[in-house]
């Protein structure tokens, strides 16, 4: 209860990146969830909406789906994916079929996934692997063989990783050599590409890469130094969704942080191995001074009370 009226003062803050990231914890408790995910649905900000559309449909929260529709036609198309992946969860939700939904039309995703800009296609790539249709692995395909002339290397990387997620998430078992090729950084310049794919890795339940991701959470020292904390949580909390308390020693390495990003980062990785034992542990950072740990920590929390 702690926990959801942190989130719920959150999710009213002055910082958009708070407010959309209280929504996302308060997933679990979609009673809770509809007022504050109504109000969210007409915030100034593309990305509360955003995010707001999306828990509004994984939480199963039917009453808003009126507020959803519109966003089909918002001026973000971030939020117009967004909007579609919420409206089709709802459809497909049994009070969704109770209450005649209707789901709506997928193909703005395959116009998004063609497009120049890195996070539109990134976030069209996303929807389509989160709707579960395999027929849109053909497409997924051939959008990840099309060159990025806008973007730079390291920003076309992580767009093949994301689509490679989404070819994941539908079945397809031949990009995980590359996902998993990502988690071998040769130059500090991999070092985003192997945070995403450890993460990756964690989403579509790939085993085979305990090992390096291990590897990746130990403080070890190599040419460039060690690795950033941020490479490191990566892999613990892609360790602990994968039900694995390897990365545990990485999150408690880190939970003091003096950076706020980190022992958010920190406190999410407790989330994800999920296990009430923990409660102790996160439950000071709901007294942090910084909003986004604390709302890190309220969701942790919520994952580890379920």
């Amino acid at each position: 209860e702690r926990a959801i009226s942190v989130l719920a003062d959150l999710a009213q803050s002055p910082q958009p990146e708070v407010r959309a990231n209280a929504l996302e914890a308060l997933i679990p408790v979609p009673t809770r969830l509809e007022p504050i995910v109504r109000k969210a649905l007409v915030d100034e900000s593309a990305g509360v909406r955003a995010v707001a559309a999306m828990a509004a449909g994984k939480a199963g929260v039917v009453s808003v789906a009126d507020f959803i529709r519109p966003l089909v036609n918002d001026p973000s198309p971030l939020v117009r994916a967004s909007a579609i992946l919420g409206l089709s969860r709802l459809a497909l939700s049994p009070a969704g079929q109770r209450a005649g939904l209707q789901a709506p039309d997928p193909s703005p995703l395959a116009r998004m996934l063609w497009s120049s800009d890195a996070r539109e296609r990134s976030q069209a790539a996303f929807v389509l692997g989160e709707l579960g249709n395999a027929s849109a692995l053909p497409m997924l395909r051939e959008a990840r063989r099309q060159p990025m002339r806008r973007a730079s290397t390291a920003q076309a990387r992580l767009v093949q990783l994301q689509i490679a997620e989404a070819m994941a998430k539908l079945g397809d078992d031949t990009v995980l050599g590359d996902i998993r090729a990502a988690l071998y950084p040769a130059a500090p310049d991999d070092l985003e590409a192997a945070a995403l794919a450890a993460q990756i890795v964690g989403q579509v339940g790939d085993k085979q890469s305990t090992l390096q991701l291990d590897y990746l959470c130990r403080p070890r020292q190599g040419p460039e130094g060690p690795a950033p904390a941020e490479v490191r949580l990566a892999a613990a909390g892609a360790l602990s969704k994968l039900g694995d308390p390897l990365g545990l020693p990485t999150a408690d390495e880190f939970l003091t942080s003096p950076t706020p990003s980190v022992r958010a980062q920190a406190a999410l990785v407790y989330g994800e191995y999920a296990r009430r034992t923990m409660l102790p542990v996160v439950a000071p950072l709901l007294d942090d001074a910084d909003p986004q740990v604390r709302a890190a920590a309220g969701a942790a929390i919520l994952k580890m009370a379920r």
